[in-house]
């Protein structure tokens, strides 16, 4: 089996081997449509890229690491992706900037029908109450 392929676009700083894998081919990845609606994820590290499907087709992806607990999680969806750079754009303006921010995974239906993901920024005061710390 061949090696899959992965061209990154953005990343959230230096990452290392280890984080890359996580990030890109480990098989405990997570699928962010599969997340319960209105979940809380620490962002830590993350990286946009593209990748083929199996009909070798390219598709742009994107990854992020939950920085309390390690998981990480992955999608292609472009509302969820436009979304998290609106938020990573917002947040490096912020003084300071925060090492680590929080959004809050969304599922909503379209017009059509479509089921759909996205993503909110939230305030660290928030995300902590609502994780119980």
């Amino acid at each position: 089996m061949a090696d899959k392929e992965f061209k990154i676009i953005k990343k959230s700083g230096e990452i290392n081997e280890y984080d890359e894998y996580d990030l890109l081919e480990s098989p405990a990845n997570v699928a962010l449509k599969r997340i319960t609606h209105k979940s809380i994820i620490c962002v830590g590290l993350w990286i946009e890229y593209l990748t083929k499907d199996k009909d070798g087709h390219e598709i742009e992806c994107i990854s992020i690491q939950d920085a309390n607990t390690g998981e990480s999680y992955s999608g292609q969806s472009k509302t969820f992706r436009d979304s998290f750079s609106n938020i990573v754009d917002r947040v490096k303006r912020m003084k300071p900037v925060p090492e680590n921010f929080f959004i809050e995974v969304l599922h909503n239906t379209s017009k059509s029908g479509r089921e759909f993901i996205n993503c909110a920024l939230v305030s660290p005061d928030r995300a902590l109450k609502r994780l119980g710390i």
